[in-house]
């Protein structure tokens, strides 16, 4: 699946306190690696993604490790198994 990292608008905010522990709240998993492909790091941060292809506009959190999340506007090609947790507030924020 290929995604585009868009950073942190700073119009979107988690109660969570993290964007990875918002994804861990959201789709009820731990992360492990970084979601992208290629990449054997550990999973350290949540990056705020779009869907590359498609007519899917929405903002998707993934858990990334540092030097995959500072890539700001790169398109990255994720595991095939990964959930995605919407980032819009109170779909999951705050629950855990």
């Amino acid at each position: 699946m290929k995604l585009t990292i868009i950073g942190n608008p700073r119009d979107m905010a988690c109660e969570c306190g993290s964007w990875l522990k918002h994804w861990e709240n959201v789709t009820n998993w731990k992360p492990h690696l970084c979601a992208e492909l290629s990449c054997n790091a550990y999973a350290t941060m949540g990056a705020l993604v779009r869907k590359t292809d498609g007519a899917d506009t929405a903002t998707y959190v993934i858990p990334l490790c540092n030097k995959h999340a500072s890539m700001k506007d790169r398109e990255i090609e994720a595991i095939e198994h990964i959930k995605l947790a919407s980032a819009e507030a109170g779909e999951g924020c705050g629950k855990g």
